[in-house]
């Protein structure tokens, strides 16, 4: 959850932003919680699959994260083309605001 929240935090200070190093600082910040977000998917499928079907998840996992810097530069193109780089970190922010709500409610 904290690097979820993180993540939305360094969306908002990067959507906001007027300056560089407040886009930077907000990146780093954003960076900080998608560090730590791999190993926790890794570490939450080793906890909870069971063991005959950890190659399947683990296989879509690292599918999953290698296909987001594949895609990502061009969807962001696409974004900021249509409308304005700071959209880019609005719709990261309602996602990462829906995802926190969505596992508040959950647990």
């Amino acid at each position: 959850m904290q690097p979820l929240f993180f993540f939305g935090v360094g969306d908002c200070i990067c959507a906001t932003a007027t300056q560089f190093p407040v886009l930077l600082f907000g990146r780093i910040i954003q960076a900080g919680g998608v560090g730590f977000s791999g190993p926790l998917l890794t570490n939450l499928i080793l906890a909870t699959v069971p063991s005959h079907r950890l190659g399947t998840y683990l296989g879509f996992a690292n599918l999953i994260i290698l296909v987001g810097p594949a895609l990502g530069p061009s969807f962001g193109g696409l974004i900021v083309n249509v409308a304005s780089w700071r959209l880019i970190f609005l719709v990261d922010v309602t996602t990462s605001n829906y995802s926190c709500g969505d596992w508040g409610t959950k647990h």
